[in-house]
């Protein structure tokens, strides 16, 4: 008798461990007999799909299904037990739950079976994938968005190349021409369509993060407060423009004027949202985004952010739309868009070290949240004086010029060469460092793109003032290098002329630099 009470009580204390551990287990787990009958529902299960263990029990497990499935459980069931097939049993499966209301979620299910009262009995451990989907996806989206990236950047590059001598010699027939004389009219018709091509360019390099960026220590607040008249001007009377800003704001380290952009650009993708009128907010805060955030969403960093919220109340976007918004030329306006505007946001934030994320549903608006890295730092970031432009525009000095693409190459040496310049032309970094080297006279100036065959223009750069140290450089290019940047920041020294540029321009940085005492790459 003692010792059958003693059995008695082990067997209520096994089966009281095994109900604690069942019912505390992270995973879903259900078991049900040969008949799909639900014979277990632990608590995990009940959160994740819904039911109560009590609703469940004596159900079948079909309930836990959708469509397809829902239909041909029983069979699953009986082809399982007549072929006795092994393959689903220990192995993880991708499925589609069902939950009670209805919804559905993505799960991986793992089978196992044993066999209790002479009768065969499942037990199933199901997982809620749908963050760990999420996330893949995000990262899916984030590798696709840099691989576009960096296509736009390369396009943008070429564009530019084709640009300069447009531009160039467009101003060059100008100046050749009296005012009165009607090809005036003409010439400027294409000075105005590289200008907007120009244009386009530089959205595709603001997306691709290939921009130079000027960062200052930012109060965004101010940023936001300077944009309003301009603002309500682009949104129009039918549209409310409400602020909420944070008094507190902390500071951020951002380039004023591509923050001005994003905004703007925010505002006509709100306006266009919204033709028959609505309500933009714009709302800035401090916020501290912890681990748990920065798990849930790929490529963030834990810490202290100021976020900048623009809200509208238009016709909102689907899960499709969504997945292609950032991306360059996708635009729901047809004939109107180019598809850039936020695409070059997407860049703008991302260049500047801050995330952006959108949410949204039909008809109901559109949120995009923005965060940017707070900084410590106090004033504004110094930078190189710039000075005044020189009044004189020609010299009789010695430019070294190299470039591979041979129109820039020839507009360029031609511009230099009408200004009193003494122009050395090469197109590739073995040819300049030939040049240099057997070039008896002085060389005052290296004019070089950055991106060269071979051999980078910073590396060639380096070479040349081995053996010519007063040597003066600057870099041109159609989009920034990690050669001569650092997150978009030119570095420390560094003297560039981002293509397209003008006749004047290029001559006005040529003096200058020229006229600067003691400046070398």
């Amino acid at each position: 008798m003692h010792l059958a009470r003693r059995t008695q009580a082990e067997r209520h204390r096994a089966e009281a461990m095994f109900q604690s551990v069942f019912d505390h287990a992270d995973e879903c787990i259900v078991s049900s007999d040969d008949r799909g009958t639900i014979l277990l529902f632990n608590h995990a299960a009940e959160t994740t799909f819904g039911y109560a263990a009590s609703e469940t029990i004596g159900q079948n497990i079909r309930i836990l299904m959708p469509e397809p499935d829902r239909s041909q459980c029983d069979t699953y069931i009986a082809n399982f037990i007549r072929t006795g097939q092994p393959g689903i049993l220990g192995i993880d499966r991708e499925v589609v739950a069902c939950r009670k209301d209805g919804s559905t979620f993505p799960a991986e299910l793992e089978v196992s079976q044993f066999f209790a009262d002479e009768r065969r009995h499942f037990i199933g451990i199901v997982r809620d994938v749908t963050a760990r989907r999420q996330i893949e996806e995000q990262l899916r989206r984030a590798q696709r968005m840099e691989s576009i990236g960096r296509m736009a950047g390369g396009i943008a590059h070429d564009f530019n190349n084709l640009l300069t001598p447009i531009l160039g010699y467009a101003d060059i027939l100008r100046s050749r021409l009296t005012e009165e004389d009607p090809a005036q009219e003409e010439i400027e018709e294409i000075r105005r369509a590289a200008d907007r091509a120009a244009g386009l360019t530089r959205q595709m390099l603001a997306f691709g993060r290939r921009q130079v960026m000027r960062p200052k220590v930012l109060d965004i607040n101010t940023a936001v407060l300077g944009m309003k008249n301009l603002l309500s001007t682009t949104l129009g009377e039918d549209i409310d423009l409400m602020f909420n800003l944070d008094r507190h704001l902390w500071k951020t380290m951002i380039d004023p004027t591509q923050i001005e952009q994003v905004l703007l650009n925010l505002a006509l993708n709100a306006r266009d949202a919204m033709p028959a009128g609505g309500k933009l907010t714009i709302e800035t805060s401090n916020e501290n985004l912890d681990a748990e955030y920065a798990q849930n969403h790929v490529s963030v960093s834990p810490g202290p952010y100021v976020a900048l919220v623009v809200s509208d109340t238009g016709f909102g976007m689907d899960d499709q739309t969504l997945a292609h918004i950032f991306e360059p030329f996708f635009t729901l306006k047809k004939e109107r868009g180019t598809g850039l505007g936020l695409a070059s946001v997407y860049g703008i934030v991302k260049q500047s070290g801050g995330y952006i994320w959108v949410y949204s549903e039909p008809q109901k608006g559109a949120t995009f949240k923005l965060y940017f890295p707070r900084t410590e730092e106090e004033g504004v970031v110094s930078e190189t004086a710039v000075s005044d432009r020189p009044k004189r525009t020609t010299g009789t000095e010695t430019v070294l010029l190299v470039e591979d693409n041979q129109a820039v190459r020839g507009f360029v040496a031609r511009v230099l060469s009408a200004a009193g310049y003494t122009v050395l032309q090469a197109s590739i970094p073995r040819e300049a460092l030939d040049l240099s080297g057997h070039y008896r006279g002085p060389i005052h100036l290296v004019v070089c793109d950055v991106i060269l065959p071979d051999m980078n223009g910073r590396d060639l750069s380096n070479k040349l003032l081995a053996s010519r140290p007063a040597l003066k450089v600057l870099f041109m290019s159609g989009f920034t290098e990690n050669v001569i940047v650092y997150r978009g920041v030119l570095n420390r020294g560094v003297e560039f002329l981002e293509k397209p540029f003008t006749p004047t321009t290029l001559l006005q940085r040529v003096r200058e630099l020229l006229d600067r005492p003691g400046q070398t790459a």
